[in-house]
């Protein structure tokens, strides 16, 4: 299933997205703010990140442009989970980077759509789609991306590993 982080200063919300999530079989992660929330996109890299807009310190903005703007983060999809219900707060969340939009309160039904589980073909485990939701029309485009985040991510640990065990063999066999 997809590892979610849920960045949101409110108690209450996290709470409800994250039973939602947990119900639907997810793994998730929580961040209590934008700067938490940049941290812990690095050091647990996770499928997706639903991030608020209104936090103090380091707002939902700026921490979408951090995440998107670090190499090592930039191909994780962030979806802006918030109570603005702005056109112009749904362009800026684009412009700094957000793939998806969505309104709270957040319902089962909005959230659980969010994520309709397929297998991938390549060997890889149970991830998701993208469904369309009210305020946002997601495209094959954003498919795309997640797949994609998902490929790089898993080349990446077995190009690690595959590095590894050849410097293992070249320090043992002096080749």
């Amino acid at each position: 299933m997809a590892r979610v982080l849920i960045v949101d200063d409110s108690p209450t919300e996290t709470q409800k997205i994250k039973s939602i999530l947990i119900k639907n079989g997810h793994e998730v992660i929580e961040a209590g703010g934008g700067q938490e929330g940049v941290d812990a996109t690095k050091a647990e890299m996770p499928d997706v990140v639903l991030m608020d807009i209104v936090m103090p310190g380091v707002n939902g903005f700026q921490a979408t442009r951090q995440i998107k703007k670090n190499d090592s983060t930039s191909h994780i999809p962030v979806i802006i989970v918030t109570t603005k219900n702005q056109d112009t707060d749904r362009i800026w969340s684009q412009r700094q980077g957000a793939v998806g939009y969505l309104v709270k309160p957040i319902d089962e039904k909005k959230l659980a759509s969010l994520y309709c589980l397929m297998k991938l073909t390549v060997g890889l485990p149970v991830r998701f789609i993208i469904a369309g939701f009210s305020g946002f029309s997601v495209s094959w485009l954003f498919l795309l991306l997640v797949l994609v985040s998902i490929l790089r991510r898993r080349l990446s640990e077995k190009l690690n590993k595959a590095f590894l065990l050849e410097k293992a063999c070249q320090s043992m066999f002096g080749f």
